[in-house]
């Protein structure tokens, strides 16, 4: 028999001695603290024996001799079904109570002839099951039990039916075991089913007697086991069947072991099972074998996958699994991961996994899981590989003649590529520019362009070159492409030209256009150095920015040829990019740094003029960072200086003199705190209190531990703050620059001996709506097009806030993170990383904020409806 055997662990072993009753006359429950509560029949009365408890206490008393009997216990409510003895009749009642037991309702009759009841609570839902002869019957109560509809029959032709079994899951589904026996063929069948659909699928044959059933949620709450007791002569075993899918399928190996079993129930993420002889009571922790590692059998490492092949392919499961995927985007130092869940019956084929079109191009880590429904396998070996879905795309291509040649360039957006021009491969490089030279052909000078990527995808492109090999070819020396002129400038044309009829005319064959307008240009061609140069007068009413010019070469014979280049305009002279209010500083002992600001050519360090008398900036000058950088070889004395800045362009555009106070500061300032902390406190922030003793003080920036906490922006020399500390030792660093970038800094230190990651730095956190549904409206949830559940919250101070949500198998689904935040709303749509829709169902989250050391977490629980 190729079964996979279940390990029970005995964790603890109740004794009942002499009270215990037959095992068809008991049932057994778990409370919510792990407590076995044992339920028993005796003569006309329910009794209740409590772990802990040695005397059972009456719960229930029957008028009449009850047969059996199923009860559930839920808070302060006691839900009783049982069967009487009435002379030939078993009539069916439902009992209530409202108050631990203390009182009950009047029994209602559900049925006139009845046995084997069973019932089923969530929430308001309450299902009752019972076997009426060879069939079955149900009735349903959505209010607790008050009220029930109207019973309906469960018959399958030919088939006894018997030991019903029923159980509600979180979404309100009824879901129901049974056994069907075929005395004809001598065959017994275990079924499942849900209401009222009663659509059966058989779980597990066999000719053997089944002598018990059970149906419970699995402990992650995403599947269902189905649970029977096997006996033939002297030998029992139990068997459980998991389904994973919401009962569509079960393994057809179901787990087994040797022993009696009355119970399975979740309990703490366990499944717990209770094995029952005539003497004892066993409670066992079943622990399932561990799933096998999952294979990947595609990606292979550093495998490049595109359009046509992206998706995971997995080694066939030999038991029904969900498969977690895990796909981490590495993106230099940045992480991004996603998430996705693939559920898959047993199977002998590979399984395929077709990666999302919402999933962009990148390298990512690959790693899988499995998950039977209580056990996690080990994680798979992490395979690497590069997505690709995009052919490299062309964003230049430029044609150039070279005689009777043409010299083809261009770039592609991304390297290395393969390139064939007409089928002929003409480069192979790892850089994203190519050239090639191909001989012109008077007729058709069409090309075609194939290109292929490492991952595969290829990309056509046609391009038409126009060339006259009789027309005269211009080669353009001065000026470069993308020059910066102002307007009204005259700059020099000089090329080379190569005439192949030689009937050009020296004096009036070239002609220059500006903006497609014909120029004002004095252009001289010299036919035995095969040279043109002269000089174009630009425009004065030229527009800012890039503009156009053509050089024109016709012939005696009309042939015309001609070269085109672009360049830019400038006529805004740069500025001071400062207040000019304020004193410009030095930037050390003989250095001085001007803010200044060009939007056009440039500015020129050595053309922008700097006085302050009677200071010497003798050094060459050089632009950093935005900033002109000034140096004098003399000694520079403290003091007020006064500076003349008149600023340049590379054009020759030059800004308006402008006269600032200089000031030469190089002491460094003071600070002087109010107090010093205590070596050891109990308080969870520290009030800092000083000044900056300083003509020019700037900033203060304070530092725990090496991270700054604290940015302060002085209007005055003195300051005042708070910050959070943490749990130990705390050194805290309080640095102090002036204008002039003068540092200094003092060190404190206390130790905390209090926690702090509980100081509240959440003000407010609210979610909602919950549950709620994606298909539904949802006015203002902006991040998630108006579908979606909030997170709305409110910051002690700015802090990165961090969301993350997971599925019921603790895998993270969602991921969301916003640094220096103090209050906001955050929108999820029901969906992963990857765009799919979440189903139905339990989705924990964990809301974390963190600043300064300090961090704050809120957890809760979101369910999403249909």
């Amino acid at each position: 028999m190729q079964l996979r055997q279940l390990i029970m662990t005995l964790v603890c072993l109740i004794l009942l001695g002499q009270n215990v009753l037959a095992y068809t006359q008991e049932k057994y429950t778990l409370d919510n603290v792990g407590k076995l509560n044992t339920f028993s029949l005796s003569q006309q009365s329910l009794l209740l024996s409590r772990e802990g408890n040695a005397k059972a206490t009456t719960l229930y008393t029957f008028s009449q001799e009850a047969t059996a009997f199923n009860v559930i216990t839920a808070q302060n409510y006691i839900y009783l079904v049982f069967v009487s003895k009435d002379q030939e009749l078993s009539p069916l009642f439902f009992a209530l109570s409202k108050d631990k037991g203390k009182t009950f309702s009047r029994p209602v009759q559900l049925a006139e002839n009845a046995d084997s009841p069973y019932l089923a609570i969530r929430d308001e839902s309450l299902a009752i099951v019972w076997q009426e002869a060879t069939n079955l019957a149900y009735t349903i109560s959505e209010n607790r039990g008050e009220t029930f509809f109207a019973t309906q029959s469960l018959i399958i032709t030919n088939e006894a039916l018997t030991m019903p079994r029923i159980m509600i899951d979180q979404d309100q589904v009824v879901h129901l075991a049974l056994i069907a026996q075929n005395n004809q063929v001598q065959y017994t069948r275990i079924l499942y089913a849900q209401l009222p659909s009663f659509e059966t699928t058989t779980i597990f044959q066999t000719a053997d007697t089944i002598t018990s059933l059970g149906i419970s949620l699995l402990p992650s709450q995403s599947g269902l086991g189905v649970y029977w007791q096997n006996s033939y002569l002297d030998r029992s075993n139990a068997y459980l069947a998991l389904s994973l899918d919401n009962g569509k399928t079960f393994g057809n190996k179901p787990f087994y072991f040797s022993g009696e079993l009355a119970l399975l129930q979740p309990f703490n993420q366990n499944l717990i099972g209770l094995a029952v002889n005539d003497k004892d009571v066993g409670r066992a922790i079943i622990e399932l074998p561990q799933p096998e590692q999952v294979k990947i059998l595609s990606p292979n490492p550093n495998m490049k996958l595109n359009a046509t092949d992206a998706k995971i392919v997995l080694s066939p499961p030999t038991m029904p699994l969900i498969f977690n995927i895990e796909l981490t985007k590495k993106d230099g130092f940045a992480r991004q991961t996603v998430s996705a869940s693939l559920f898959c019956c047993s199977t002998t084929q590979e399984i395929e996994y077709e990666l999302p079109e919402a999933l962009g191009n990148g390298t990512y880590d690959l790693k899988v899981t499995s998950f039977d429904g209580v056990n996690l396998s080990q994680p798979s070996n992490t395979v690497t590989f590069t997505l690709d879905r995009t052919a490299p795309k062309l964003l230049t291509f430029e044609a150039e003649r070279v005689g009777t040649n043409v010299v083809l360039t261009g770039q592609f957006d991304e390297a290395p590529f393969y390139l064939a021009l007409d089928n002929q491969v003409i480069s192979t490089t790892r850089s994203t520019t190519f050239a090639a030279q191909v001989l012109l052909d008077k007729n058709d000078n069409r090309y075609t362009l194939a290109v292929s990527d490492e991952a595969g995808n290829t990309g056509i492109y046609t391009q038409e070159v126009f060339f006259n090999l009789d027309a005269p070819q211009i080669s353009l020396i001065s000026p470069t492409n993308n020059s910066w002129f102002k307007p009204g400038a005259i700059f020099i044309i000089e090329a080379e030209i190569n005439d192949l009829q030689n009937d050009l005319d020296e004096q009036n064959s070239f002609a220059a256009k500006i903006n497609d307008q014909i120029s004002q240009a004095t252009l001289s061609f010299d036919a035995t150095e095969k040279k043109l140069f002269g000089f174009i007068s630009l425009p004065n009413n030229l527009p800012e920015g890039k503009n156009f010019c053509q050089i024109i070469a016709c012939d005696k014979m009309g042939n015309q040829g001609q070269t085109d280049f672009s360049f830019f305009i400038d006529s805004q002279p740069p500025c001071v990019n400062c207040d000019l209010t304020q004193p410009l500083f030095l930037s050390g002992p003989n250095k001085l740094l001007v803010p200044l600001l060009d939007t056009g050519a440039g500015i020129d360090p050595c053309g922008t003029l700097i006085k302050a008398e009677p200071l010497k900036f003798d050094q060459t000058p050089t632009m950093e960072s935005g900033q002109l950088l000034i140096s004098s070889s003399w000694s520079i004395f403290e003091g007020s200086y006064e500076a003349t800045i008149t600023p340049r362009d590379l054009v020759g555009n030059c800004g308006e003199p402008i006269i600032l106070p200089l000031i030469a500061d190089f002491t460094p300032p003071q600070i002087i705190l109010d107090s010093v902390p205590e070596a050891v406190t109990n308080l969870p922030k520290l009030e800092i209190k000083g000044s900056l003793e300083d003509n020019y003080p700037d900033k203060v920036m304070i530092y725990n531990n090496h991270k700054i906490v604290q940015n302060l922006k002085l209007e005055s020399q003195t300051f005042a703050t708070a910050i959070n500390l943490v749990f130990g030792n705390n050194e805290i660093v309080i640095k102090g620059w002036d204008k002039a970038g003068n540092e200094v800094e003092a060190k404190v230190n206390t130790n905390c001996s209090v926690a702090t990651n509980a100081l509240g730095l959440i003000n407010n956190f609210v979610q909602g709506p919950n549950p709620f549904s994606p298909q539904k409206k949802l006015v203002g949830a902006f991040a998630a097009l108006g579908k979606g559940t909030l997170f709305s919250y409110s910051l002690a101070q700015p802090a990165r806030v961090t969301i993350r949500i997971f599925d019921i198998t603790g895998t993270q689904i969602w991921l969301k993170t916003i640094s220096g935040v103090s209050q906001g709303v955050t929108a999820w749509g029901g969906t992963d990383q990857l765009g799919t829709a979440a189903g139905t169902g339990l989705y924990p989250y964990m809301f974390s904020v963190s600043a300064g050391g300090v961090s704050e977490t809120r957890r809760g629980k979101i369910i999403i409806t249909n």
